[in-house]
């Protein structure tokens, strides 16, 4: 089922790289709404990223950017603190 005013901009196989896009775009303050034509629960299942039509381009453009570094990944996911950052310990 369509909605007017959004587009798919993406398909995906998958909940978590679902999720992954989501995060992503929505970080870059780009609205998402991530649909499956299927009712079965698990993760492998077929998810279509949609955004407002007018942000189309815009999602389209950082999702091409180049994919973060494996570091960078670590961070977001919150497995290592930021560069100078000392967790509250005093050296």
């Amino acid at each position: 089922m369509t909605r007017p005013g959004w587009t798919c901009i993406a398909s995906v196989t998958d909940t978590v790289s679902a999720e992954i896009l989501r995060r992503r775009l929505t970080a870059e303050g780009v609205a998402v709404e991530v649909r499956s034509d299927s009712s079965l629960l698990g993760e492998a299942r077929r998810c279509d990223i949609f955004v407002p039509s007018g942000a189309a381009w815009r999602a389209r453009a950082i999702l091409d950017e180049d994919p973060a570094s494996e570091a960078e990944l670590a961070q977001l996911a919150g497995l290592h603190a930021p560069p100078g950052d000392d967790g509250g310990r005093k050296a």
